[in-house]
């Protein structure tokens, strides 16, 4: 039976239907933050092998977003995940001796997968600050041997020992097995150089040599050998962004050499001077208060 006070809440609640429908947003808001906390976020920022999402079958690249509760199919046993998990750090995640195996694939659930949390070190980022044209050029083979090109990229030069005027000009040599080398001058403005994506060519077999063609010796200089990786859709700033949020707690200049580590060993070596602006640019839009 339905106490006097019990009756009359009943009645109070029923005789006010905005008082319902507050109920109800209050309990949905409250499901969804529960399975906020319940399942991670893993941001992709680099894939050995080949692995795809059992669910709609697209192979995973940079900046793909998976959740605990996503099924990944492994092509091998070698196959490795590197991503970011908010709050937590970057892991590398592998099929696990547990993981059901297929003719074609190796099949498991995110969450049961062999995840290792990465323990490398961060690379500061800040001698390539000052880095010149052709040092700029120069990766670390054992972090990541190539050089990661957006679609605009600036680099500053000596234009004391570069003086790209008067007929003097940096040009880039894209010579491709079986044709002719291709050469290309490239933009300069005081003392920046540019390299566009547009450059260089996207077969894995083509040879890209940065160079200096002297007007007065009427002599080039080779000055260093690129191994581009073109970021056509900006998975820098996504990782850039990523980390900035899982890192709120952190001061401004860990969190960025935090990125710096994370974007080099991913992608390759950035320009110092876009990496700056990308970085500069995420922080301020992050941690700008909401209107």
């Amino acid at each position: 039976m339905i106490s006097g006070k019990m009756a009359k809440a009943a009645s109070s609640i029923l005789s006010d239907p905005n008082k319902m429908i507050m109920k109800r947003i209050l309990y949905f808001l409250l499901l969804m933050v529960i399975s906020q906390s319940v399942f991670s976020q893993y941001t992709v920022t680099k894939i050995i092998g080949e692995v795809r999402l059992k669910s709609s079958g697209e192979a995973l690249k940079p900046g793909s977003s998976l959740r605990d509760d996503d099924v990944l199919l492994f092509s091998t046993p070698g196959d490795m995940v590197r991503a970011i998990v908010p709050g937590k750090g970057i892991y590398l995640i592998s099929p696990s001796p547990r993981a059901e195996k297929k003719t074609n694939a190796i099949v498991e659930m995110l969450k049961s997968t062999l995840q290792i949390k990465s323990k490398e070190g961060y690379l500061s980022g800040r001698s390539e600050e000052n880095e010149l044209v052709p040092e700029a050029f120069e990766t670390e083979p054992s972090v990541n041997p190539f050089t990661l090109i957006s679609k605009e990229n600036p680099y500053l030069f000596d234009q004391r020992k570069y003086d790209a005027s008067a007929g003097s000009r940096f040009f880039l040599q894209v010579e491709n097995p079986g044709d002719k080398p291709v050469i290309k001058s490239l933009r300069t403005k005081g003392d920046t150089l540019f390299l566009m994506s547009s450059d260089f060519e996207t077969r894995p077999d083509a040879v890209s040599r940065l160079g200096f063609f002297n007007a007065t010796s009427r002599k080039s200089e080779l000055l260093a050998q690129i191994k581009p990786n073109i970021d056509s859709s900006n998975v820098m700033g996504e990782i850039i962004r990523s980390l900035i949020g899982a890192e709120k707690k952190s001061n401004k200049d860990s969190i960025m050499r935090t990125c710096y580590s994370e974007v080099y060993r991913a992608l390759g070596k950035p320009s110092a001077i876009l990496f700056a602006s990308r970085f500069n640019k995420a922080f301020a839009d992050v941690s700008a208060p909401m209107k």
